[in-house]
């Protein structure tokens, strides 16, 4: 869900570079290699927020597991050192 919204806004970013090149650029062979080079930034920006992502859930499902296993022991400890009523 993330990518989405970041490759639109990526996106974005890149439509207007290549709208700048449009109009200031005469030149539509030199435009023409800079409309590549915009696509190449968009397409490893889009791979890095990509890995990024992907990064962060890893880290996040790793960080709630830890957290849940520590809740569990401190659930235990309280249980073992609680007086009896």
């Amino acid at each position: 869900m993330l990518s989405y919204f970041l490759n639109q806004y990526v996106d974005a970013v890149q439509t207007a570079k290549k709208l700048w090149v449009d109009n200031a650029v005469p030149d539509t062979a030199l435009a023409g290699h800079m409309h590549k080079f915009v696509e190449t930034q968009s397409e490893y920006t889009k791979a890095a927020l990509n890995n990024f992502e992907s990064f962060g859930i890893g880290f996040a499902g790793y960080s709630i597991g830890k957290a849940q296993e520590s809740a569990k022991k401190a659930t235990e400890w309280v249980k073992k050192y609680t007086p009896a009523k």
